[in-house]
């Protein structure tokens, strides 16, 4: 089964527990007003575009048989995501977002490094998007790197039938879960979706005793770091095995890639907590739950 992915980054530390290779698979079941991959949210192949590398040679226009088309017909011209015009684009201006791979095929570009995650207990971490999207090519490269001595990380949302995450338990080392909201009213307003599927998959998995769960919190700006939020989420973990709980204030790394995809950006006056902020965040809810730390990601 192949996946559809759209990054590979070697030798993170960002993704879990020690060295690491993040796969970024494409599709997510939200659209959260924050995120900082939109490239991850769409299931398909997508073209980007980066104004300032652009030095209008109009080497794509000529390329594009569908635009010649659409000019000759007076009608709108619509891509195709043909990738003509990232081609022949000289300072990678224009480019596709996303491609297809076989699971030997992407095991043999990540496995070079394993050996060298194995000291610091780091491996392979699965992100997006939504990996779980993608779950039969999920056990083919489980399957894969399970010979290897690397550890293995999911990093998710929680959306997804439960049905589909339970066979691939027995390989992942590691969920890494994403909790935004306690309230569903909040979660359906700022991600689109309902929470109810997403906290019934966590306590599912928290609940096993062959899990290790990292809960990931992102905080936003009055937006899920009220009193009252976070004591509800702080309930949410109460007397559940978790490995760690970690606090992710919000970043913009994700606004040139709107203009890249010529999305629009919905909410610019997002911002992150103060230090301040983050701290009481912290003990407060670590009256709930233990092993809290504050991640900066950027």
């Amino acid at each position: 089964m192949e996946g559809l992915i759209y990054n590979i980054e070697k030798f993170t530390t960002t993704s879990g527990p020690g060295f690491r290779t993040a796969i970024y698979l494409k599709g997510c079941p939200l659209s959260c007003a924050w995120c900082d991959t939109p490239v991850g949210q769409k299931e398909d192949f997508e073209m980007l575009f980066d104004r300032n590398k652009c030095i209008f040679c109009y080497n794509c226009a000529t390329a594009c048989q569908r635009r010649v088309v659409a000019d000759e017909h007076k009608t709108v011209f619509e891509c195709v995501k043909c990738g003509q015009c990232a081609d022949v684009c000289p300072t990678g201006a224009r480019s596709i977002c996303g491609y297809t791979v076989q699971p030997d095929k992407l095991f043999e570009i990540i496995e070079p490094e394993l050996t060298y995650y194995e000291g610091s207990g780091g491996g392979v971490t699965f992100t997006g998007g939504e990996p779980l999207l993608q779950p039969d090519f999920l056990m083919d490269m489980f399957k894969l790197i399970k010979n290897t001595k690397a550890t293995i990380a999911v990093d998710t949302s929680g959306m997804m039938d439960y049905q589909f995450i339970e066979p691939l338990i027995e390989y992942v080392d590691y969920f890494l879960y994403d909790i935004k909201f306690a309230s569903n009213d909040l979660h359906i307003k700022y991600t689109g979706v309902s929470n109810e599927m997403i906290l019934n998959n966590f306590r599912k998995l928290a609940d096993r005793s062959d899990t290790q769960v990292v809960v990931r919190i992102p905080l936003i700006k009055n937006v899920n770091t009220s009193l009252e939020e976070i004591s509800l989420i702080g309930k949410i973990l109460k007397g559940k095995k978790l490995r760690k709980v970690q606090l992710i204030p919000y970043h913009d790394t994700g606004n040139e890639l709107y203009k890249q995809l010529g999305k629009p950006l919905d909410t610019p006056d997002f911002a992150a907590p103060t230090k301040r902020e983050m701290v009481r965040i912290k003990n407060l809810l670590l009256k709930y739950t233990k092993n809290v730390e504050i991640l900066d990601i950027q």
